[in-house]
């Protein structure tokens, strides 16, 4: 099986002796131009469980599981070196899909909490809401402040406001 391992000095990733890049995972999705990194909730971790998925599985998979991975696996590895077998982030999707099929989507009463490792498809909304200048500078801050590296719910480093409901 495949090793995945990263070098914390540099935040470089290979996968055997293959590097990661993250040029074509933020083609897909562009969580964080600053590159891959690991050991918390926030935008490059979410990048670099993109692009593993991207190298493991299709887009359509790696869209529909690349937050489960980094809160499974990525947000908890140390923030040093490390070497993890492919065969943990595997055990992740299979796990979560065979929850998903177990329970069904439409056997989940509404409001209802879904089992840990189950995640439904992501939503994105866009928005077009008008803000004053003041306005927008008070909403970006608050998001910093409550970010997710701090175990918020928000990510502002990107231009945009995210806000991750996921635990």
């Amino acid at each position: 099986m495949a090793v995945i391992r990263g070098e914390w000095a540099t935040r470089r990733v290979w996968i055997d002796d293959r590097e990661l890049l993250p040029e074509r995972s933020l083609r897909v999705r562009n969580h964080s131009p600053m590159g891959l990194s690991w050991g918390y909730g926030g935008s490059e971790p979410t990048q670099l469980a993109l692009a593993l998925l991207l190298e493991l599985t299709s887009e359509d998979m790696a869209l529909l599981w690349y937050q489960e991975v980094k809160w499974q696996v990525i947000a908890k590895l140390p923030q040093t070196d490390f070497t993890l077998d492919l065969q943990v982030i595997i055990t992740v999707v299979t796990g979560a899909v065979k929850a998903e099929l177990e329970q069904g989507p439409g056997n989940m009463p509404s409001g209802r909490w879904r089992p840990p490792g189950v995640l439904t498809s992501p939503d994105t909304r866009e928005v077009d809401i008008r803000y004053s200048r003041d306005q927008l500078d008070a909403l970006f801050a608050l998001a910093r402040s409550e970010d997710v590296e701090k175990g918020g719910r928000y990510d502002a480093r990107s231009g945009a406001i995210n806000i991750y409901t996921h635990p």
